[in-house]
């Protein structure tokens, strides 16, 4: 099956209204990357910006989601995660 940029951001929007959100888009993610060499062609058509040796580049980004491509060293991990979260306030 191939990849389809909009059809991914409205699945990625509908995790949104999960009950547990993180959990349905690592689902959502895991499915997608079954077929890694795939899905990293497609998001190379998508996301030419990336064949320039970029590190990053964004599939989608707005207030309500942000979907960034991010290609990291083999072995590095970063769990699903989302950074409004993590914004704490600081304790004296």
């Amino acid at each position: 099956m191939a990849f389809e940029k909009n059809k991914f951001i409205a699945d990625c929007r509908t995790c949104l209204k999960a009950k547990d959100p993180i959990e349905a888009a690592k689902q959502l993610v895991d499915e997608i990357l079954a077929d890694t060499l795939a899905i990293s062609a497609a998001l190379d058509e998508v996301l030419p910006e990336l064949q320039l040796n970029a590190d990053y580049a964004f599939l989608r980004r707005s207030e309500e989601l942000t979907i960034l491509r991010v290609i990291m060293p083999p072995g590095l991990e970063s769990p699903p995660h989302n950074h409004r979260k993590l914004l704490m306030p600081a304790t004296p």
